[in-house]
């Protein structure tokens, strides 16, 4: 992602000319010509005429560009919404705004940010959705005054870009296919998620094919076959086979580099080994050689799963994807989870909602390339 700039909005000390009234469009004649104080990084004053319309004989005020009904400028109110997104908290930011002139409270600052969350919601509500070759999807919680919220993300696997963020109220297959559905109205030709058996069966039900992340897979597995020769008895009769087995799976699963279909092979070359392996009798726990036989046949029904990005190539037949639902994580880190370790929790659902949205616009338009991001569409 390219570093990039943000530029505030300009503020004028006098209206433009109006060609007709805004009301009937007709003519005007001036009503009133005064100038009034106002609270800006440059300037104190502007000039604010008010015209009354020939036809109905209303009257109507118009301001300078970057001046509305508010005492601050759109300057001022881009430069707290800024600051909150580059970091600062809300009281931090009415003190510096404060420090250079401008006197606000912290709640100010937040109400600047949330019209601002607002509109970039708006706007990205209002574009309409592209269809999405590969579609990258995950959850993540955020509190909201001490509760959970989960939030879903969907994003374009090939862009980067976040389609959408919703708040759901259970993670199960059914609301994962109904989120999916809302989001990107079409079924994408590869959906890419975790390991969680949920995205599984909505992967199925939308008819997708379905890209589990490596990464994820690397890390349980790892994890789970280490646990599996830690607990394996020395004396019983499949510590040897165990041990054996867990070294050959080590060997196809190395941090840093990626799987190889190997691992769904050797998957299906051992796993007969273990079928004899009994199941745990009620209040039993699991056997080393029983686990072994779950982890085995969830890599053979599921390995090939591991592989499915290799479809997606571009025209000279060059993988576009990498195996891993990175480009989701990256969406919810950038989107939200790196400026939220730094709060307290959300005030409500609506300002998540905005700040997540806010956060999202911006990004998006760095993604497109955008060294100058206009910050007055957000706060006119």
């Amino acid at each position: 992602m390219t570093n990039c700039s943000f530029r505030l909005p300009i503020v004028e000390t006098k209206p433009s000319s109006l060609a007709k009234s805004p009301c009937c469009s007709s003519g005007f004649t001036i009503h009133q010509r005064n100038c009034r104080g106002v609270h800006d990084i440059r300037i104190t004053e502007v000039e604010v005429i008010r015209y009354r319309c020939k036809s109905c004989g209303r009257t109507f005020t118009h301001r300078p560009r970057g001046v509305s009904r508010s005492s601050k400028s759109l300057r001022v109110h881009a430069a707290a919404v800024l600051g909150y997104w580059l970091g600062l908290s809300f009281e931090r930011v009415a003190a510096f705004l404060a420090a250079i002139g401008i006197p606000i409270v912290k709640s100010t600052a937040f109400e600047y940010f949330q019209r601002a969350g607002s509109e970039a919601l708006r706007h990205r509500r209002g574009r309409a959705c592209p269809i999405l070759r590969c579609a990258a999807a995950d959850t993540t919680v955020f509190k909201v005054k001490g509760e959970s919220i989960i939030t879903s993300f969907i994003v374009d696997a090939l862009s980067g870009k976040t389609i959408s963020i919703q708040f759901l109220h259970k993670e199960d297959a059914e609301t994962f296919v109904e989120d999916i559905r809302n989001a990107l109205g079409a079924t994408p030709e590869l959906l890419i998620t975790d390991d969680a058996d949920a995205y599984k069966g909505a992967a199925e039900t939308l008819g997708s094919r379905h890209q589990v992340c490596q990464a994820h897979v690397k890390k349980n597995l790892i994890r789970r076959i280490n646990r599996i020769r830690r607990e394996v008895p020395r004396g019983d009769r499949w510590y040897s086979p165990i041990k054996k087995d867990v070294r050959r799976l080590r060997g196809l699963v190395k941090r840093g580099k990626p799987l190889s279909i190997r691992l769904w092979k050797r998957a299906r070359e051992i796993l007969p080994t273990y079928l004899p392996a009994a199941p745990p009798g009620k209040g039993e726990r699991a056997s080393p050689a029983y686990r072994m036989r779950l982890l085995l046949t969830e890599l053979v029904e599921y390995g090939l799963n591991l592989f499915t990005f290799r479809r997606i190539k571009d025209r000279q037949g060059r993988h576009l994807l990498d195996g891993t639902n990175n480009v989701c994580e990256r969406a919810i880190g950038l989107d939200g989870k790196i400026r939220y370790r730094m709060m307290r929790g959300a005030k409500s659902r609506r300002a998540l909602r905005r700040f997540l949205n806010l956060s999202a616009y911006i990004r998006e338009k760095r993604l497109e390339g955008k060294l100058l991001i206009d910050l007055e569409p957000l706060v006119a």
